[in-house]
């Protein structure tokens, strides 16, 4: 897209992490050094806080002990 964005990742409706992808940019991934940790039973949201862009999301994960 030409226009760049804000991105957020929330669990539930409380913004977790919170990035910027730039306009014209392909990005394959965004690592986290410290995984995000989300609640049991609760949804994983991801939230692109400017219109005007196509953004797909992936994502994965793992359940810790």
């Amino acid at each position: 897209s030409a226009t760049a964005t804000e991105v957020v990742v929330k669990d539930g409706s409380t913004v977790i992490w919170r990035g910027h992808l730039a306009a014209h940019h392909h990005l394959t991934d965004i690592p986290f050094p410290t995984p995000l940790q989300s609640t049991a039973n609760t949804a994983l949201n991801v939230a692109c806080i400017t219109t005007g862009t196509q953004t797909y999301i992936n994502a994965q994960g793992y359940k810790a002990p």
